[in-house]
């Protein structure tokens, strides 16, 4: 379960991720539909806290 959901992953959304992470939380990032840039996905999937 996490502790934050942050909905997009454009700039804003990757900075409160990364900040979220940084403060020990556990991030769920949810993609906005078939729009969503799927190599976007595979970077935010790669930050681990």
């Amino acid at each position: 379960m996490a502790d934050v959901a942050i909905y997009g992953s454009g700039f804003a959304g990757y900075t409160m991720t990364a900040a979220a992470l940084e403060q020990g939380q556990r991030v769920i990032v949810v993609e906005r539909g078939p729009r969503a840039n799927r190599q976007r996905s595979v970077d935010l999937a790669r930050i681990r806290s």
